[in-house]
């Protein structure tokens, strides 16, 4: 995997959105960046990181679902090691539910984080077993986000640990 220099900061600040339906987006503002892509793409999958030896995450799609108000996040895990995995594991879930995964719009300088209205908007896990990747298989999950602008085309995707996902397509 190659990765590149990246140097960016978030300034401290957030504001509660509020999207139809009474749900709920948390949502920082000023987002300052110069960055360069530090992401992989393999071979006609979509882009995505290694979370672990043989262990990737990719983004599926980034799409608008205007009929709901909100963005829609949709990811794999893809687990070709030999054990088990999950994605408390990585930092991306607790046992029930995802967790500290954003989608950043650098040149709108915001950054969105999963929506809330009772719970998550979001994969959840009823067995509270943190989003269970079994070894040689593979997963989806998704997440819904506040609606950026009309005039956004690509944004990044930042997961605990990693890099932010440059230049993802928002369909």
């Amino acid at each position: 995997m190659k990765l590149a220099r990246s140097c960016w900061a978030l300034a401290i600040g957030i504001a509660a959105v509020t999207s139809g339906a009474g749900l709920t987006f948390a949502q920082s503002q000023g987002v300052v960046a110069s960055s360069t892509d530090a992401t992989t793409n393999h071979g006609g999958g979509g882009v995505g990181v290694e979370l672990a030896p043989r262990v990737r995450l990719e983004v599926v799609e980034l799409r608008r679902l205007p009929d709901k108000g909100v963005m829609q996040l949709k990811f794999a895990v893809a687990n070709q090691s030999g054990g088990d995995t999950s994605l408390k594991d990585h930092g991306l879930a607790f046992n029930h539910e995802l967790r500290d995964i954003a989608v950043v719009d650098f040149a709108g300088r915001k950054k969105y984080g999963i929506g809330y209205a009772a719970s998550c908007l979001c994969s959840t896990f009823k067995d509270r077993d943190g989003g269970v990747v079994r070894a040689g298989e593979r997963r989806e999950f998704w997440a819904w986000f506040a609606m950026p602008p009309a005039g956004v085309r690509q944004m990044a995707v930042q997961i605990p640990n990693q890099q932010p996902l440059m230049n993802i397509p928002l369909l």
